[in-house]
């Protein structure tokens, strides 16, 4: 299937479309799109569909009701880290 992927502004991207099964795993599907964008790794990325993040990442692409065609958000991953006082 093929989906078109809007990136936010963090990743100075044109939208661009991929083409992956539709039982390829959301991790796999990451590995995809930094194809295109080569400068990024997969932590730095999130995936929201009709505004919902997608994960785990271990989950397939058809449990998410995507259809062929359809536009998935690509946003910067939130950083988590502590801070020590």
């Amino acid at each position: 299937m093929e989906i078109r992927i809007q990136p936010s502004e963090y990743f100075m991207s044109d939208p661009f479309t991929i083409s992956v099964p539709y039982t390829e795993t959301l991790e796999n599907t990451f590995y995809t799109i930094t194809l295109t964008l080569n400068n990024y790794q997969v932590k730095e990325m999130n995936l929201f569909y009709k505004g919902r993040k997608l994960g785990p990442m271990n989950a397939k692409l058809n449990t998410f009701g995507l259809s062929d065609g359809e536009t998935v958000e690509l946003r910067k991953a939130s950083s988590s880290c502590c801070v020590l006082i």
